[in-house]
């Protein structure tokens, strides 16, 4: 975690990583040999899906960075919707 959090940019193949990555507002790339759905689903969700990086894939140059303003006002609808869901059980 002490990594992500020092670091300029990131690339990861663990979905922990991904996800630290967001929380802490870091550019970054991803990529799974197998077993990507959750990352998929949440790049989707967050509107970042070009973060995601086919398995040995170069990394592309011409992206923009990420803008954390939008992600973490999605990140936010999602975890409202985590708790309403919850309250509700």
């Amino acid at each position: 975690m002490r990594l992500i959090k020092n670091a300029e940019y990131v690339f990861s193949a663990s979905f922990h990583g991904l996800a630290f990555s967001i929380v802490y507002g870091k550019q970054f790339f991803t990529s799974f040999m197998s077993n990507a759905g959750r990352a998929e689903s949440l790049l989707n969700q967050l509107e970042i899906k070009e973060r995601l990086l086919p398995p040995k894939a170069s990394i592309p140059q011409d992206v923009p960075p990420i803008d954390y303003k939008e992600v973490r006002s999605r990140l936010e609808v999602l975890r409202q919707d985590s708790l309403s869901f919850l309250k509700s059980i």
